[in-house]
């Protein structure tokens, strides 16, 4: 019985079809799930110049790299930081007013809109809730699908027992 139970639902494609619709709804959870957690960002550029005009020719290499990071709170607020560096600007003290390094923090927090726990968290709820309805009904579905293929079973070893029988009472005979 234990054998029939895992070839039949190896090959019903309607337990694979529940068992997937289990999986999207976790996975539409976790993408739910995703909003809330840290986001970190970097970039590296370099930018290459040639100029050659007037006869003299002039060549320079610029280079930046960044950094962030940033963050929604489940109250609504966004948090987000940043961190730049001018590599050319910060190795060559290019100038008086340039520093090579700039920073950047930020918080948003919504004032009427969009904010509040419940409504900032609601599309969160909801995927958490259909993952619970995606496993009741798949447990659900399972539940008869066992029952229904112990029924098949059962009842293709009574009509091979009856047919031992028959076979048995005309070889008596």
């Amino acid at each position: 019985l234990v054998q029939a139970l895992q070839v039949a639902a190896r090959n019903s494609p309607e337990y694979q079809a529940q068992k997937e619709l289990v999986f999207r709804s976790a996975l539409d959870l976790d993408l739910e799930r995703f909003a809330f957690r840290n986001t970190f960002s970097g970039y590296v550029s370099a930018l290459s110049s040639t100029d050659r005009g007037d006869g003299d020719t002039v060549s320079g290499i610029e280079g930046s790299a960044g950094a962030g990071w940033s963050k929604k709170l489940m109250s609504g607020a966004d948090l987000s930081a940043a961190l730049a560096v001018d590599l050319a600007k910060l190795l060559t003290s290019g100038g008086s007013s340039s520093f090579g390094i700039g920073a950047d923090v930020s918080i948003s927090i919504p004032l009427m809109r969009g904010s509040g726990r419940h409504i900032v968290t609601e599309a969160l709820t909801q995927a958490e809730r259909n993952v619970i309805y995606a496993i009741y009904e798949f447990e659900r579905f399972r539940h008869n699908f066992i029952v229904g293929v112990a029924q098949r079973y059962l009842s293709v070893l009574q009509q091979m027992d009856e047919h031992g029988r028959r076979f048995m009472i005309a070889n008596v005979a």
